[in-house]
């Protein structure tokens, strides 16, 4: 998880030096939103990863892709459900942001200009 948070930092100043570059270079400007989302939306499998582990799951078992779910539903039934309640609300803040990945990685660039704009205030100009 600090792996994560630390790569988040790094995503996060990459932005801000694109975004007060003159002009934002558009390709570099979707790269570090996308590189953004990526290592946001990731604190969330890690922190599942985290839990699952600790409760005596395997790393197939957390792994696999409803690996998550099953984290989630396994502190749940061993007692943990404050520990579930916290990853469900991980979940809930960060799912907004999974869309918003998948647009900004599958986007060509000229739909990915205007999006930008909106995601960022000072959005590229180029």
């Amino acid at each position: 998880i600090d792996n994560c948070l630390r790569s988040l930092r790094i995503a996060i100043a990459g932005l801000q030096a694109e975004a007060i570059s003159h002009p934002p270079n558009i390709e570099q400007y979707r790269y570090q939103v996308e590189n953004y989302l990526l290592r946001l939306t990731g604190i969330y499998d890690r922190a599942c990863r985290f839990a699952g582990v600790a409760i005596g799951m395997t790393a197939p078992q957390v792994d696999r892709p409803s690996g998550n779910s099953d984290v989630r539903r396994r502190l749940k039934s061993s007692g943990a459900q404050s520990a579930a309640a916290r990853l469900g609300e991980l979940k809930a803040l960060l799912e907004p942001h999974w869309d918003n990945r998948n647009v900004v990685a599958h986007a060509h660039e000229g739909a990915l200009s205007g999006w930008c704009a909106r995601f960022w205030p000072i959005g590229p100009s180029g």
